[in-house]
């Protein structure tokens, strides 16, 4: 894939990177400590079944993934939340500076809005990116993980062109995201590194109808452990990689909550149901 090139500045609270397809935003976590932790009312173990409705399964799905997934099957995760508690340390609010046009598009008053939105509505967390750009929510509760096992749900509320991006590794050195597409044909891993301007291309990509469509609700499994990525969607192995470019400096970072926006009306995600689980000390 082409890769896009885009400012990337670190500050005390914004990491701002490129997306292949828009510039992508992780804001770091608000001043202040809630006085109440993240809670959760769904099952601490694993809800995935590895082989749900797979009649060929993958090669990594036996020796890479099912191995983990059954280790982490009735351990706590490290973090979780459903977002019924609005003190559970998310970002909350309008904020960011408007990032300006990824695509040649009117502007009015450019520099002069928010690039989106953040916070909880109805047990879920909501991210919303404004026109040409892209923003999203992250928690200093959650820590760095250097390998893990995420499991969350997240669907297209509202907006017809943009994704959203788990972002994971996310540090001075650059991120990664997993992405789903509005139009949800296909799901993809993307490696942003840092510098001066910032480089973003696509590590890996895959199509399949595992991946609900419109306003319907995702659940996602990601396994990440060093240089290998594996991805389930609706308890199908969707995608799977290793990163031959993987170094010590990607090893590790903080997570976002985010959406981009390539049209011209807001986008807004849901986010629902995170769970985090630290496998860095299994054999």
């Amino acid at each position: 894939m082409k890769q896009m090139k885009a400012l990337f500045t670190i500050a005390v609270t914004t990491l701002l990177v490129m997306s292949c397809k828009a510039q992508a935003q992780s804001i770091a976590t608000a001043t202040g400590s809630p006085t109440e932790t993240a809670t959760a009312t769904a099952k601490p173990a694993s809800t995935l079944k590895p082989t749900q409705a797979v009649t060929s399964i993958p090669g990594w799905v036996t020796d890479f993934a099912e191995p983990i997934l059954k280790a982490i099957e009735n351990q706590t995760p490290r973090f979780q939340d459903d977002f019924s508690n609005r003190n559970s340390n998310w970002i909350i609010g309008k904020q960011g500076a408007y990032l300006g046009p990824a695509t040649a598009l009117p502007t009015p008053d450019p520099g002069k809005h928010n690039a989106g939105e953040t916070g909880y509505i109805d047990g879920e967390y909501f991210t919303t990116a404004n026109p040409n750009s892209c923003y999203g929510g992250v928690n200093s509760r959650v820590g760095e993980y250097q390998d893990f096992v995420a499991e969350f749900d997240a669907r297209f509320f509202s907006g017809v062109d943009g994704e959203w991006q788990l972002q994971f590794h996310g540090n001075r050195s650059g991120l990664y995201t997993l992405s789903i597409t509005e139009n949800s044909d296909y799901t993809w891993i993307q490696k942003c590194v840092s510098g001066m301007p910032t480089e973003c291309g696509e590590v890996a990509r895959s199509t399949g109808n595992a991946i609900k469509s419109g306003v319907e609700s995702n659940h996602m499994t990601l396994i990440v452990r060093g240089e290998r990525i594996g991805v389930y969607a609706n308890g199908t192995p969707v995608l799977y990689t290793e990163d031959k470019h993987f170094s010590e400096k990607f090893k590790t970072g903080i997570f976002s909550l985010s959406v981009c926006n390539t049209g011209t009306v807001p986008v807004e995600i849901r986010w629902d149901n995170l769970k985090l689980w630290d496998i860095s000390n299994l054999p």
